[in-house]
């Protein structure tokens, strides 16, 4: 039985042999009959007693095997793997990830301007409009905007202004391109007349980047627009819009 034993001690003693010397609080603590696996995430993996266990990179001080020789290993390199795993990863999910910046679009057969053109009955139809954009997170953000359009016939002119503010809201994100869903109020007013117009819109709309710094995308528009004249005209319709913005 005892030499059974002894071989058994003598078997383990070449299986896992190796040594690992690691500092701590009382000095260098050294770590017999292990078997060194790998490096990991900046731990040193290691099997001691049946079991598996682990040890910061930076404590390590030398691993050797049964013979005293040096085993290599590299922190260094899987530290870096892994940074640029990292890296690659943040740049890919901030892609789209704006603070703010502006936009325009061409309002063409908006229901607007179909209301306009019966109050005023110039056939105005196609009204550029200058939007900010401000997000409030990463997901959310608010576009003010800005639109006048004038138009001069037979020594007389005319112009409309249109003031807004719309709220969007992001609903499916990739590397470049997303969705989004919102709404979006405005007022317009026409310099030759008393009434103003309305307009209240449900939207979705899709955008996609060809940069950081530039997208172009669609908007569909369910409009109610309605005139604060006496006649109190109003207009429901859906609307298309082109969108090219320059983000900051």
């Amino acid at each position: 039985m005892r030499k059974l034993l002894i071989i058994a001690l003598l078997i383990v003693g070449c299986v896992f042999g190796d040594t690992i010397i690691k500092s701590s609080f009382a000095g260098n603590l050294t770590i017999k009959d292990v078997k060194f696996i790998k490096v990991e995430h900046n731990m040193v993996l290691y099997e001691y007693n049946g079991k598996q266990k682990t040890v910061k990179c930076s404590k390590i001080i030398e691993i050797v095997d049964n013979d005293g020789n040096p085993i290599e290993y590299d922190c260094n390199k899987i530290i870096n793997e892994e940074l640029i795993i990292i890296n690659k990863t943040d740049k890919k999910e901030s892609k789209l990830v704006h603070v703010s910046g502006f936009g325009f679009t061409f309002n063409i057969g908006s229901s607007m301007m179909n209301l306009l053109t019966i109050i005023d009955g110039a056939g105005m139809n196609l009204s550029p409009t200058v939007y900010y954009i401000h997000y409030l997170s990463n997901s959310k953000r608010i576009e003010p905007s800005l639109g006048y359009f004038s138009v001069s016939s037979e020594g007389e002119s005319s112009s409309i202004t249109t003031f807004g503010v719309g709220y969007l809201a992001d609903r499916i994100q990739s590397n470049n391109f997303e969705t989004y869903l919102g709404g979006r109020f405005s007022i317009t007013m026409v310099s030759d007349e008393d009434d103003s117009a309305l307009s209240i819109s449900p939207v979705c709309g899709a955008e996609y980047s060809f940069s950081d710094n530039f997208s172009i995308g669609g908007e569909a528009r369910f409009n109610y627009s309605l005139n604060t004249g006496d006649d109190e005209l109003s207009t429901m319709d859906i609307s298309s819009h082109l969108f090219f913005r320059f983000y900051k």
